[in-house]
């Protein structure tokens, strides 16, 4: 999973200014390991949600497909983003959910195109 962030401020926001990050972690546990993958997911969603820079951590399930989860994370920047990673809670969540997956997860990394005027990272 590559983790390619742009140092330049996205359209609209002002310079010199880090752009927020979204990270979209796409995650399919073993036919029978669902719940306990959903338990892990669930929890640690919560917990990042908590972290410094973490704008939102949610975590989603496919309702016609239930060894298909999500997690949409949010940063408030490039920097708050590698923190995360950087973090022991992160590693250990993977260590934990590693042997209940299908495959490894798939993460993509997302900037803004544009915020409107006055818009701040929720908290």
């Amino acid at each position: 999973m590559a983790d390619t962030l742009t140092p330049a401020s996205p359209p609209g926001s002002p310079a010199g200014e880090p752009p927020p990050v979204l990270a979209v972690v796409q995650i399919t546990a073993k036919a029978g390991d669902q719940a306990r993958v959903l338990g892990e997911v669930t929890a640690a969603t919560r917990r990042w949600a908590a972290e410094a820079g973490c704008s939102h951590a949610t975590s989603w399930r496919d309702p016609a497909d239930q060894t298909q989860f999500l997690i949409l994370e949010g940063f408030d920047s490039g920097q708050a983003f590698q923190a995360h990673l950087a973090a022991p809670g992160t590693g250990e969540f993977a260590s934990r959910v590693r042997q209940y997956l299908a495959a490894p997860p798939a993460r993509t990394i997302w900037h803004p195109l544009h915020q409107p005027a006055g818009w701040e990272a929720p908290r």
